[in-house]
């Protein structure tokens, strides 16, 4: 996986969050948008050992991560959080599901995450039937 982005590929928004990958195992980093894929990237080793990781977003994001997983935009089926006070989101694609859990309370990302979606998948996105925030698709 590439930390580059595609021929014709626009990054439309990220997020600084954690991947839950198991209650004992989160994984700190930021969630990048384009117009094509959802990309989960890290701060790569010799970036957290020389800045603490931290930094590497003010530094010009992708460069100086390592991606930990991406996914086609086309591929999600949800994002959304099931109940109030869970501390993570629930990202739902065509085969997994990953824990996103946000490290600011700001959600100026959703609306962009959301449309970015409705225009590569072939359902209709709509709003979460969970009251606390996200969306859906239905096919």
């Amino acid at each position: 996986m590439s930390t580059d982005l595609l021929n014709g590929e626009r990054l439309l928004t990220k997020a600084a969050c954690y991947h839950n990958k198991s209650f004992f195992n989160m994984q700190s980093g930021t969630f990048y948008v384009t117009n094509y894929r959802f990309i989960f990237a890290r701060p790569s080793k010799t970036a957290r050992f020389f800045l603490g990781g931290g930094l590497i977003d003010q530094l010009g994001g992708l460069k100086g991560t390592e991606v930990a997983f991406e996914i086609p935009l086309k591929d999600i089926k949800g994002f959304f959080k099931k109940k109030k006070l869970s501390s993570y989101y629930l990202l739902k694609t065509t085969t997994s599901e990953y824990k996103i859990q946000m490290k600011a309370f700001t959600m100026d990302w959703l609306p962009i995450f959301k449309e970015a979606v409705s225009q590569s998948v072939s359902g209709t996105v709509v709003d979460s039937e969970f009251p606390y925030g996200g969306f859906i698709v239905q096919d």
